[in-house]
C-alpha cells in the first residue's frame, strides 16, 4: 500500500515502502473520501524520487474515472 503525498489531474507522486522501476505499468486505485469509491485505473511509473518515492503518470485513467478525478480535485483549487 502507498501513500499519496501529491494528486493533479494527469499525475500522483506517492509514498511506498518499495519502489519499481520507471516505465513499469501500475494498478492504481486512489481512495479519494471514505464516501466515495476509489478512482481506478492502469497508468505507469514515470519517475523515483528521494529513494521511496514514485512519479505515476495517469495518462490511461478511463474517461469516467478521470472526469471522478477531475470534479473532487476542481473544488480545491484556489481562484484569485
Amino acid at each position: 500500500m502507498c501513500e499519496t503525498v501529491d494528486v493533479s489531474l494527469d499525475g500522483i507522486l506517492v509514498k511506498a515502502p518499495r519502489t519499481i522501476p520507471a516505465g513499469t505499468s501500475v494498478q492504481v486505485s486512489m481512495e479519494l473520501t471514505q464516501k466515495l469509491k476509489p478512482v481506478v485505473g492502469a497508468d505507469s511509473v514515470v519517475r523515483i524520487l528521494g529513494g521511496n518515492h514514485m512519479g505515476i503518470h495517469l495518462d490511461r485513467l478511463p474517461v469516467k474515472e478521470s472526469a471522478r478525478l477531475q470534479e473532487f480535485l476542481l473544488p480545491m483549487i484556489s481562484r484569485d
